[in-house]
């Protein structure tokens, strides 16, 4: 499906992609075998909610605009 988009349209969704797999596993997608979560996504102790908020703060911490990933939609 992908495959129709324009190539920066791609290019944002498979970013993005990453960012909602990192929220709703606690891991993100190309972590190593048993690597466990960092303490804000970890699932055990963290809700959604919680593990949205870290995501978007990492951007904020390097000085860049965080745009909310709402990984419940």
């Amino acid at each position: 499906m992908v495959d129709a988009w324009p190539p920066p349209a791609v290019k944002q969704a498979r970013f993005r992609e990453q960012h909602v797999v990192h929220i709703l596993t606690g891991l993100p997608p190309d972590a190593p075998e048993g690597t466990t979560p960092w303490p804000e996504y970890d699932l055990a102790g963290r809700t959604l909610m919680d593990r949205e908020a870290a995501k978007a703060a990492e951007p904020a911490a390097g000085g860049q605009h965080a745009e909310r990933l709402d990984a419940a939609r």
